[in-house]
């Protein structure tokens, strides 16, 4: 075993004293074989360290460095980390153990020191200011931490000096802090008395309203010198009270009567400048209000009204249409700033079309042309029919929607009506040949089609008649100007034939249906039986299966006499529904109502919705219908149906809310708390609920919780909101360190508060009588110290004391008082009491901050105690014994 021993100097602070010990094997050079590897080199284990920055920081850092030795290696600290690098260390001893892969250890060492600790005290040239001292200086004299330093000194209304050595004008009470070079502080305060000088107190009165304005004011009160006084404020004004003034630090010198001179100072603050920021989101079709304005405010004094040029109060607009939109914001003091934006939208999408009719009636000749300007880009084009394309053809008559999309998905639509000729219809009439003598006619009259006609006849005749026929049949063709024709033929009759006869017609049930028939009535007889010539060459009796048209039938008699004759069918008009919706308008009108207005066809009509039947001679209402796609079935008496299709729209509420303001409790447990909302409707006037009851936009006076609040409008629209209000903590105390003294004065109390809402203030008290107002106390001698603590809300909490016993010298004392040893100790430290006549009450232990620590013990007799330090990391503490009501402290060291 070799051990080397090593200094170091760290940080040029400290000597850092460490040992290695590794094990060395020696090995003879000649006896080693050709094939056998040469030795690694010596494990050795470098412990290096940063100390803490700040007295009882735990910020500091050990490190190992390890060559030689067979990697990889096992690396233990005395703290149980097991890294190379081990952080947030507070001062102390670390020691590192290493161990490579064939076993062999070493081991090293550092020790992390704090820095002295940081504290001092305030030097002030005079005590008191008077007539003939009106202005003193202070002084903040610190030791301990690193230099350099930086001061601050807290002046009344927040004025904030950073010398070391500051002039005092008034009385008051100034609050210091030094931080050192690595950001540790020590703060305090200190306060100076007036005696027999205007004492002079200034008042905010009113705060600048907005940014830039004069309408501040402050006043003043004077007590103590010789009245009447004079007043001399630094921007020239002479009265008591300051008015009509801009933001910024304002000095008033009041003179008394004798001339001794009292100053104050006063800070006019001013909100910031009140911005306003407008944006928009435009329109993407044209004729559309999904237009949405949005503002963002800052500055000023919350509590803003919005006014836009549509009357709209509210902080942002949606669903707008297109065009200029301004508003102009106030804030509670009624300053405003005025913004706006142009909300614009997509080009409007124009359509032109243009038709070419169907040629013949019941033909699929026509088209259609669309031409769409404006909107975005290229277009696309889909028709009613199922047609894509700017142009269709082969179209029977009827009307046709036409569909324009954009490349901005952007829709248009118009109608276009293609149309064709009323059907060419023909009607033959004839006169019968008398007694043989070749001198019957025939004639024709055109109806429908588009004229001119030409005609045709079997006896090459082109007009509409022909005459000086002998009896027998004749056959005409009728053209229209657009090529469509129609045939037929009638028969020219002698004259000696009496029959005669005329046709019944049984008109078609439905539009476009051909259930129609004709049936012949022979009115004067003829020579039976009968033969029956159709116009479509049938010769049954009766022509079935017929639509809307005129037919015509010859009838021969056994005698060869002959009949023409014509008829008409006609089906009724198509069974057709206009249709009203009524959209639902809210959560408490969710669905929708339909009222049909059915026409055409036979009255009276039958409308089924989903399953129910609903049947009148003319309107018919049906309620009740939800959002989405919906069918309903429309028939007439003899049944003709058409069915409507409609969509049912899903209501928008268009409603929210948010939590604004929220204002804590101002202590823990205190009912001072404050929560609002803030809303958005677009439908009339909202009632507010909280889950507290109340019913108004802020709820005040509350304590922490979770609430919830819930915004109606008059449609029945709902939005909530949950909020957890939160609270300070109680002001407690984290730790106290005690620093008991001889009675040379040098005892000290240091206090670390938390919870509450920093700043603190103290204020201490001496056997009940008025002491010291800062945080940490030095220079004590005996007694019984109270302590009240304030945080900046006004919490207050008292505390119970804290009682310093100091002898003429506390090691002594103790040692006279007690034995303790061994000190330092390593894992028992043991404690005999001396005083026969007095038991131990009560041992603890803590750190050097104050921090209590558990700690075993084991009571060998009433004078014998014994404390396991086993578990405590290497270090000083502070050993506190209660023995007859009077406390003992001392120093003791845990070292391995």
């Amino acid at each position: 075993m070799k051990e080397i021993y090593t200094s170091l100097r760290v940080n040029n602070q400290s000597i850092l004293t460490f040992f290695v010990c590794f094990l060395a094997f020696s090995i003879q050079a000649e006896n080693m074989k050709p094939s056998q590897k040469a030795k690694a080199e010596d494990l050795v284990v470098v412990a290096g360290h940063t100390n803490t920055n700040c007295y009882g920081g735990e910020d500091g850092t050990a490190f190992a460095t390890i060559t030689g030795g067979v990697p990889p290696y096992i690396i233990i600290w005395n703290n149980g980390q097991t890294t190379d690098t081990i952080k947030n260390l507070n001062a102390g001893s670390y020691v590192v153990t290493v161990t490579d892969f064939e076993g062999t250890v070493v081991t090293g060492g550092v020790e992390l020191l704090d820095p002295p600790l940081l504290y001092g005290k305030v030097i002030l040239s005079d005590s008191i200011l008077d007539c003939n001292t009106q202005q003193l200086t202070a002084t903040q004299d610190m030791v301990g931490g690193v230099l350099p330093y930086s001061y601050e000194w807290t002046f009344p209304y927040n004025i904030i000096q950073t010398e070391q050595t500051v002039n005092i004008y008034q009385p008051a009470n100034y609050q210091y802090k030094v931080i050192d070079a690595n950001g540790c502080t020590f703060s305090g305060d200190t306060t100076i008395l007036a005696v027999g000088i205007p004492i002079v107190t200034l008042t905010l009165i009113d705060t600048v309203s907005c940014n830039g304005l004069s309408d501040g004011s402050a006043s003043s009160v004077v007590v103590g010198g010789e009245a009447p006084y004079t007043y001399h404020w630094s921007n020239g004004q002479t009265g008591d009270t300051l008015v009509n003034v801009k933001s910024g630090a304002y000095l008033v010198t009041v003179t008394d009567a004798v001339g001794c001179i009292g100053q104050a100072a006063v800070f006019i603050p001013q909100p910031n400048t009140l911005t306003l920021t407008v944006t928009g989101s435009d329109i993407t079709c044209y004729g559309q209000s999904t237009g949405m304005v949005f503002t963002t405010v800052g500055g000023g004094t919350p509590g803003y009204e919005y006014l836009w040029n549509n009357n709209s109060p509210n902080s942002n607009l949606f669903n707008i249409e297109a065009g200029a939109y301004t508003v102009t914001v106030t804030d509670a003091h009624g300053c405003t700033v005025t913004g706006g934006v142009t909300i614009t939208e997509g080009n409007e999408i124009n359509i032109f079309t243009s038709t070419f009719p169907v040629t013949c009636f019941g033909g699929n000749n026509g088209q259609a042309l669309a031409f769409a300007t404006g909107g975005a880009g290229v277009f696309q084009y889909n028709w009613s029919n199922g047609a894509t394309g700017a142009q269709v053809t082969d179209l029977e008559a009827g009307v046709y929607t036409v569909f324009v999309t954009d490349l901005k998905n952007c829709v248009e639509s118009t109608t276009v009506n293609v149309t064709e000729p009323d059907k060419l219809i023909i009607t033959l009439n004839s006169t019968p040949e008398v007694l043989g003598g070749a001198d019957g006619t025939v004639s024709v009259v055109a109806i429908g089609g588009t004229p001119p006609y030409t005609y045709i006849w079997s006896t090459g005749s082109t007009t509409d008649s022909d005459e000086d026929l002998v009896a027998g049949e004749y056959f005409v063709t009728v053209t229209d100007h657009n090529g469509c024709s129609a045939n037929d033929s009638i028969n020219v009759v002698p004259s000696n034939c009496a029959f005669s006869a005329s046709l019944l017609a049984i008109n078609p049930s439905c539009f476009n249906m051909k259930d129609g028939a004709l049936f012949p009535i022979i009115e004067i007889p003829g020579a039976e039986p009968y033969y029956y010539i159709w116009s479509d060459d049938t010769h049954d009796v009766i022509l079935d299966s017929l639509g809307t048209g005129t037919y015509s039938v010859t009838i021969i008699d056994n005698a060869n006499c002959m009949i023409s004759i014509n008829g008409s069918i006609k089906a009724p008009d198509p069974v057709d529904v206009q249709f009203q919706i009524t959209q639902p308008s809210g959560p408490d009108n969710p669905t929708a109502t339909i009222i049909l207005e059915p026409g055409g066809g036979t009255p009276p009509y039958k409308a089924t919705y989903n399953g129910t039947d609903y049947t009148s001679g003319g309107d018919i209402t049906i309620s009740g219908i939800p959002s989405g796609p919906h069918t309903i079935s429309v028939k007439d008496s003899k049944g003709c149906e058409v069915i409507v299709q409609f969509n049912v729209d899903q209501f928008d509420c268009q409603i929210s809310a948010n939590i604004t303001d929220p204002l804590e409790p101002q202590c823990k447990g205190s009912n001072s708390g404050q929560l609002c909302v803030d809303y958005f409707n677009n439908f009339g006037p909202v009632t507010i609920d909280w889950s507290n009851g109340q019913h108004t936009d802020c709820i005040t006076n509350i304590p922490a919780g979770n609430y919830t609040v819930v915004v109606r409008d008059t449609l029945g629209c709902t939005a909530s909101k949950q909020y957890f209000l939160e609270e300070p903590d109680y002001i407690q105390l984290s730790n106290v360190v005690i620093i008991p003294g001889s009675n040379n004065f040098d005892g000290s109390i240091k206090l670390n508060v938390i919870g509450g809402t920093p700043p603190f203030t103290y204020e201490w008290k001496k056997d009940n009588i008025p002491f010291a107002t800062t945080r940490d106390l030095t220079g004590l001698n005996a007694g019984k110290y109270d302590f009240k603590v304030t945080d900046s809300r006004g919490c207050i909490v008292n505390f119970e004391s804290i009682i310093i016993q100091v002898s003429s010298s506390n090691a002594a004392l103790i040692s006279n008082e007690f034995k303790i040893y061994p000190n330092p100790a390593n894992s028992i430290l043991t404690i005999e009491n001396n005083k026969t006549d007095g038991n131990i009450d009560k041992v603890m232990m803590m750190n050097m901050t104050g921090e209590k620590r558990s700690i075993k013990t084991n009571l060998i007799d009433k004078d014998k105690i014994n404390l396991d330090l086993s578990g405590f990391p290497d270090g000083p503490y502070i050993l506190c014994i209660i023995r007859d009501n009077k406390t003992y402290y001392t120093k003791v060291v845990k070292a391995q």
